[in-house]
């Protein structure tokens, strides 16, 4: 990425190791980004996409998807706000805090960002929401239960195990957030 990178802040002061970095338009990332977004999401309006650095999440996500017989590491969205957002970028996701348990107990990711984009809640003083994009090791998977952990033997569990939507994780080390979108909630 070199150049077409710009060095932002670091999210907390006293943790310089975690920061973000504005992606440029001009970089094929972001082009791969929003295709990626507009391919479900289509009237989506991007604002800016940051790219994450946390050394420590990427360790662990980098140990714990080696332990896995089948890691099966897939790019998923995770619709959030920019409160909690900042929160997962610095120290991870914390699977305890989800209210949602449909398919099961754990935190929920999407292959749709339309989906993700339902979870995407501004802040009262914002005009913008955020969704996260991330490398979530889903491992071996089955069918999630509502309110039930993941069985044992498994990594994840999925909404349809034919061709899966939604992948949910229970693990923190499971999933790295890869990159911050941010976009126009009512453009259209």
């Amino acid at each position: 990425m070199g150049d077409s990178v710009q060095t932002s802040q670091p999210i907390t002061s006293d943790d310089t190791d975690v920061k973000t970095e504005y992606l440029e338009m001009s970089d094929p990332m972001y082009d791969k980004i929003e295709n990626a977004i507009r391919e479900t999401y289509t009237n989506s309006c991007i604002i800016w996409i940051e790219k994450i650095h946390n050394p420590q999440l990427k360790l662990e996500f980098n140990t714990y998807y080696k332990t896995l017989s089948e890691p099966n590491i897939k790019m998923l969205f995770h619709g959030t706000n920019s409160k909690i957002a900042r929160i997962i970028i610095s120290e991870g996701f914390d699977s305890s805090k989800n209210k949602v348990s449909a398919h099961g107990l754990g935190t929920y990711f999407s292959t749709r960002a339309v989906y993700s984009k339902q979870y995407c809640t501004k802040l009262k003083d914002e005009d913008y929401s955020l969704m996260l994009i991330c490398a979530v090791a889903t491992g071996k998977f089955c069918q999630g239960i509502a309110n039930k952990p993941i069985p044992d033997g498994y990594d994840s569990a999925v909404d349809i195990v034919r061709k899966p939507d939604m992948y949910i994780v229970n693990k923190r080390c499971a999933a790295l957030p890869t990159y911050l979108v941010a976009f126009y909630m009512n453009a259209t």
